[in-house]
């Protein structure tokens, strides 16, 4: 119980920190909701890993509104 609660207070903290909801970000998680490019790019980011850690056949958009650091 008490990793469970330290995993769901960490992920509540990157969802906040991201600027999605708990419930969104937990459905990434889960492969409930697909995750676009952009998404990756925030998530690699955020984690500090990279995109290709997330998505193996990850492409960056020739265009995005987020840097990949």
């Amino acid at each position: 119980e008490h990793i469970q609660a330290e995993i769901q207070k960490d992920t509540g903290q990157a969802s906040r920190d991201l600027g999605w909801s708990a419930s969104l970000f937990n459905q990434f998680l889960c492969g409930r909701r697909p995750v676009n490019s952009e998404h990756i790019i925030k998530i690699s980011n955020y984690f500090d890993i990279s995109p290709d850690a997330i998505d193996p056949n990850f492409n960056p958009p020739k265009r995005s509104s987020i840097k990949v650091f």
